[in-house]
């Protein structure tokens, strides 16, 4: 079997959907409405602050309670989780067989995202594990366990060069059968932005270069594995992270095809 790796990145794209072909290897953008029955839509959400209405004194989410800045009560978080989850609804093609997912708080939040009505019915279940950060994001995945079997998960943690502020989200590697197939997912939210590109591009190099390394591994192992890397990324496809440390391409003779 042919080995290919796919890849999602964006830097402001909030939701990323594609079909992976469990049989022939390759990967494409749902355009329509129908999922050919050899391919399964996975997606990744970056669903921007899904904060419960709740103090942790342990992180900075102040802002994100009814006495905070945001004012952040119970109806707008009710209203916020029912968003959500009409977005996954209305993805094209058959519900997503693994979601991955950043800005989340906490795993009650995921358990209140699940039991929406529109993600009721397929029983979704939850990894979650709280991350370093200071704000207390994380980021998490759904699965559809009646199409995703023996399914294992690792965090991997890594502090920054940036002595100021070190601490970041951790990447989510998730390895399950899929139809018979190992697949390997890893789920991600880089470093912004913030200070400038320039500044702060050394962070997203150093969590690269960790997933980066975690993909070796998998291809010493086995070259044809079939791995998708998705998260918000913060940069774009030209940039270091992307193209000298992942060397993802647009060609499909890359061996990471972006």
């Amino acid at each position: 079997m042919q080995k290919k790796i796919f890849m999602n990145t964006g830097v402001s794209v909030s939701v990323c959907i594609a079909l992976v072909a469990v049989f022939n290897s390759c990967s494409s953008i749902q355009q329509n409405g129908g999922t050919p029955s050899n391919e399964v839509v996975v997606a990744f959400y970056n669903v921007e602050n899904l904060f419960d209405t709740l103090n942790d004194p342990l992180t900075l989410d102040e802002d994100f309670t009814p006495g905070g800045k945001l004012q952040w009560n119970s109806l707008r978080y009710t209203e916020k989780l029912s968003r959500i989850s009409e977005v996954v609804d209305l993805l094209p093609g058959e519900m997503p067989a693994f979601i991955g997912l950043c800005e989340i708080e906490n795993r009650a939040v995921l358990n209140d995202l699940v039991k929406q009505p529109n993600l009721r019915s397929n029983d979704y279940a939850i990894i979650h594990a709280d991350s370093p950060d200071e704000r207390g994001i994380d980021v998490a995945a759904l699965y559809d366990p009646t199409r995703l079997a023996d399914v294992h998960f690792d965090y991997y943690s890594i502090a920054l060069p940036d002595v100021k502020d070190p601490y970041t989200r951790d990447v989510l590697h998730v390895k399950a059968k899929l139809r018979n197939e190992w697949i390997h997912f890893f789920v991600n939210h880089w470093p912004s932005r913030s200070g400038g590109q320039a500044e702060s591009e050394p962070n997203r190099i150093a969590v690269a270069q960790l997933v980066s390394e975690k993909v070796s591994i998998i291809l010493r192992d086995d070259a044809g594995a079939k791995i998708v890397i998705m998260g918000d990324f913060n940069d774009h496809p030209v940039d270091k992270s992307m193209l000298d440390v992942l060397q993802a391409k647009g060609t499909k003779d890359a061996s990471l095809y972006n």
